[in-house]
């Protein structure tokens, strides 16, 4: 019991503003720092790839959207994790 009620208080100390920023900045590490750390780690390998493979303008675009996916992806857990406490 003692062990949840840590991580529960340590999930209430994420910030979903501050994990958004950080996937906006580096791909993955929002997740990274919400506690998803596969996650985040698929997440900057993709994108990695998708710079190295395709053309600036077609892995710009990608990046936005992704962008765009992994700040609701951020919002719903954070309303996840809310419930949770």
């Amino acid at each position: 019991m003692l062990c949840n009620e840590i991580k529960t208080n340590h999930m209430k100390e994420k910030s979903t503003g501050a994990a958004i920023i950080l996937n906006f900045l580096l791909p993955g590490g929002g997740y990274m720092y919400m506690g998803r750390i596969v996650t985040g780690v698929v997440a900057l390998v993709v994108f990695t790839l998708c710079f190295f493979i395709m053309s600036a303008p077609a892995a710009s675009s990608i990046w936005f959207f992704a962008n765009l996916v992994m700040a609701f992806d951020m919002t719903q857990l954070a309303r996840k994790r809310r419930q949770l406490v």
